[in-house]
């Protein structure tokens, strides 16, 4: 039994790398831009939020922080610009900011090395972005809304009218408000 549910496991996984190469290769540069602007519909139900941690917010339904270069690139494209490295002291780590101007996302990438294999280490969301984050929040959505699906996630003590912080400046999602309505998201550490 066991040796069939090994068989059986690695057949999953074989086929699912076999049918997602096969839609990749299928697929264009331009398709592919294309595909990641699709908007991800914002429903303005009130459900109950869902259990998430607040440090591992996705936005997108993959993006996350910890996301390593070659699934942004494979997914995103190249940036359409990059900054210079800056060492930070509080890590001993380098950053990089990656800007994806035409489809409304800022990605600080991280590594060990100058020059090394970057993670995410912040991503800010912002209009023209159509992706949402775990809770079906987006760039347009009601600041009410955010509040029924984030209530028992909420900060309360650091937010306010403008910015709702569900955990802390020090890791989690700061969603800005302008009117009511989101304006950015933020996953990350604001302050280290």
């Amino acid at each position: 039994m066991k040796k069939f549910s090994e068989f059986y496991i690695i057949a999953t996984i074989f086929l699912v790398i076999s049918c997602t190469n096969n839609k990749n290769n299928n697929i264009s540069n331009d398709e592919n831009l294309q595909k990641n602007k699709i908007l991800v519909a914002d429903t303005v139900s009130t459900s109950k939020a869902k259990s998430i941690n607040s440090e591992y917010e996705v936005i997108g339904g993959w993006l996350k922080l910890k996301t390593d270069q070659q699934e942004i690139i494979k997914i995103l494209g190249t940036p359409e610009n990059k900054d210079d490295e800056t060492y930070l002291g509080s890590t001993g780590s380098y950053a990089q900011t990656w800007e994806y101007l035409s489809l409304g996302i800022e990605l600080v990438m991280e590594s060990d090395t100058s020059g090394g294999n970057k993670t995410v280490r912040s991503i800010t969301i912002k209009s023209p972005c159509k992706l949402t984050t775990s809770q079906g929040i987006g760039i347009g959505s009601n600041g009410k809304v955010v509040k029924e699906r984030y209530f028992k996630l909420i900060n309360s003590s650091d937010s306010d009218s403008n910015f709702i912080f569900i955990g802390t400046i020090y890791g989690g999602t700061i969603i800005n408000l302008k009117n009511n309505i989101v304006k950015s998201i933020f996953i990350g550490a604001a302050a280290d």
